[in-house]
């Protein structure tokens, strides 16, 4: 009967423990979703400036292109 008892005891702890180990796996998994979600938010914006850049690039040199052009057929 003692023994029953004692189980019970250590079992009850075992249980706290087991649900305190749980609540904190719960508590880092929503940090770590809350990381990647700003992640995945820097990411895209990061992609949005990279087009932009490559757009104004792309339109520069063929105003540079045009220019030239313009310089050549003049001179001539």
């Amino acid at each position: 009967m003692e023994r029953d008892c004692e189980l019970e005891i250590k079992f009850a702890v075992l249980e706290e423990r087991m649900n305190t180990h749980e609540a904190r796996i719960d508590s880092t998994l929503n940090a770590l979703r809350a990381d990647h979600n700003a992640m995945r938010t820097d990411i895209e914006r990061g992609q949005k400036v990279q087009i932009q850049w490559t757009i104004g690039a792309v339109v520069a040199a063929v105003i540079i292109i045009i220019g030239a052009v313009g310089l050549l057929t003049q001179a001539s």
